[in-house]
């Protein structure tokens, strides 16, 4: 296990590929593709039903990908101390709007297949200004880079509220989620 607080980073430039896949242009030779909104974006959009929205403490879920088009859960909110901020987790596979999306590396000026499309992912509200950040949990292939990655599959993600997030199982149709608070 690790702790948010001390070990996961985060970027809080919106619209960067870092942090919202929709910020990164996809499909090599198609400039105008874009990774699909978050889930979270979708919600206040209004795109989700309420069935596939849960705000929860703890429990045991499945994930739907955010991109197939179902009735399934897409996103998952986790309250946080501050009224009406949450965590929130999506499941993103790479299909439809999510296939094929390139983004440009924040350390270099190229642009590279987006491997990272592939797994649970974990947002937070931003505690005081409007706007949400994508956290990158360990481990980290360069610690002094923010890489955006997935939740680490059977790897407990402690985040400082006393939530503990475990993400049990993937496949293509969807993910596994254990939420537990201590």
């Amino acid at each position: 296990p690790f702790s948010s607080a001390q070990n996961c980073q985060g970027n809080e430039r919106y619209g960067w590929a870092l942090v919202d896949p929709m910020g990164a242009r996809g499909g090599f030779g198609n400039n105008d593709a874009f990774g699909h909104y978050t889930a979270e974006a979708k919600e206040k959009t209004g795109w989700l039903l309420p069935n596939q929205v849960i705000v929860t403490r703890g429990g045991d879920y499945t994930l739907t990908p955010l991109a197939m088009n179902d009735d399934g859960v897409k996103l998952i909110k986790i309250p946080t101390p501050t009224p009406g901020k949450f965590y929130y987790l999506e499941f993103r596979q790479p299909i439809g709007y999510d296939r094929d999306v390139i983004y440009p590396s924040f350390y270099t000026n190229e642009f590279k297949l987006d491997p990272s499309l592939n797994g649970v992912f974990i947002y937070r509200d931003n505690p005081i200004f409007p706007g949400f950040s994508l956290l990158d949990p360990p481990p980290y292939p360069d610690p002094t880079k923010f890489e955006r990655g997935p939740i680490p599959l059977n790897q407990p993600v402690v985040l400082p509220e006393g939530y503990t997030i475990t993400v049990t199982s993937v496949s293509p149709t969807g993910a596994q989620v254990s939420i537990r608070q201590s």
